[in-house]
């Protein structure tokens, strides 16, 4: 075995030896299992047309995902926006800034958060958007805005508008405080609810606030606009495609369980170290699942499904091994089965993970699986500009 072999298998265990725990990387130990079949629905009726998706097997779909994994997003009575600032802004050679602060109103409640945009100084708006829902300092939405994650001048550059909230604005990334945002403020019964909104649901819930915005501000193309999430926030991103046809893509990267990846195949994280880690993320349903992912009534395959016929687009890392990039690929490709068998959208992935040798960019649907770990990068920005431009231009 050489050096470079040595070091990926080293990398690939780093996150067993954190986590001070064994977990499975091992494609020979991902149990025997059976997915639960997107096309039959709770009656056993096969489902073959647009007519019966819509109206019958995709709302049992989203049924299922809010009651037993993530809360079913709630509305609001009122929504406005104010604009708080349009001074600290970094690249005004390129761009125009705003900062918007969103108010949403439920009873006699209120709650604010904001919103960060760019705008391209060009004559040709109104602009395609990209928002990111992000959870990491958030310095870098109101500091940095040329690290790979936030990469502000690149996307500009591509022609797009660039936005970002910051989940820790609508409702606290931490186990003991996430009752503090949106959820004590606006909805305090959904924490009383086996099935209530949590975290997920909560950032789902801000990227369709952020939408309400885009709709009524005349420099963004609200029908050209993409959601995009890395990580926990990648798992908030599917959710939010799921609950809202009005984004024209939605993309996840390195989303791993809760997300993209298939949850019966065990592998890397799993359901109990999502609930044990992260009880706050999921309803509280979600916990008869853990270590018992066989008796899940869905996988994560029904997620994607349930954004068709919009586009998706799943990222992956070769050395993230923990957020199990063949689970990731096998729920984009099972879940976009509803794109061409019953939206009849020629769907041109892979065969099979093995067969992923390059970038796959694609008319409603991509995949890219590029060396390197957990992270976000310029390298996933410019494939996910790319699959806009598929969709857009």
């Amino acid at each position: 075995m050489n050096y470079i072999s040595k070091l990926i298998i080293l990398f690939s265990l780093l996150p067993c030896l954190v986590q001070g725990q064994e977990y499975n990387y091992l494609e020979m130990n991902v149990p025997e299992f059976e997915l639960p079949d997107l096309f039959t629905d709770l009656k056993g009726n096969e489902i073959k047309t647009v007519k019966d998706w819509e109206s019958i097997r995709r709302p049992e779909i989203m049924k299922l995902l809010g009651d037993q994994v993530y809360g079913h997003v709630r509305d609001y009575d009122e929504i406005s926006f104010y604009l708080e600032d349009k001074e600290k802004n970094p690249l005004p050679e390129k761009a125009t800034f705003k900062q918007i602060a969103i108010t949403v109103r439920q009873d006699s409640r209120q709650y604010t958060f904001h919103l960060d945009l760019f705008i391209p100084n060009t004559d040709t708006g109104p602009y395609p958007v990209f928002l990111m829902i992000t959870h990491r300092n958030k310095g870098r939405i109101e500091n940095e805005y040329d690290l790979g994650s936030w990469p502000v001048e690149t996307v500009i550059d591509a022609g797009y508008a660039m936005a970002a909230f910051h989940v820790s604005e609508v409702t606290p990334d931490n186990r003991s405080l996430y009752q503090e945002g949106i959820l004590k403020q606006l909805y305090p019964d959904e924490l009383e609810k086996s099935n209530g909104m949590r975290a997920l649901s909560s950032w789902a819930w801000g990227a369709m606030r952020v939408m309400d915005y885009f709709e009524q501000d005349e420099d963004i193309d609200a029908n050209r606009s993409a959601v995009v999430g890395h990580s926990r926030a990648g798992k908030a991103a599917l959710w939010t495609g799921a609950n809202d046809p009005r984004w024209a893509i939605t993309i996840s990267n390195q989303s791993g369980a809760g997300g993209a990846a298939l949850s019966k195949r065990k592998f890397g994280e799993t359901v109990k170290k999502l609930n044990s880690s992260f009880p706050h993320w999921f309803t509280d349903n979600f916990n008869a699942y853990s270590d018992k992912e066989e008796n899940l009534p869905l996988d994560q395959h029904f997620l994607i499904g349930a954004i068709a016929p919009r586009a998706v687009y799943v990222g992956s890392a070769k050395l993230d091994q923990w957020s199990d990039p063949k689970g990731e690929f096998l729920g984009l490709k099972l879940g976009t089965e509803v794109h061409s068998k019953i939206y009849k959208q020629d769907i041109a992935l892979s065969e099979d993970f093995i067969s992923v040798t390059t970038p796959e960019i694609h008319k409603h649907a991509g995949y890219h699986l590029r060396m390197g770990k957990h992270s976000f990068t310029t390298y996933d920005w410019e494939r996910f500009i790319e699959f806009a431009d598929k969709q857009f231009k």
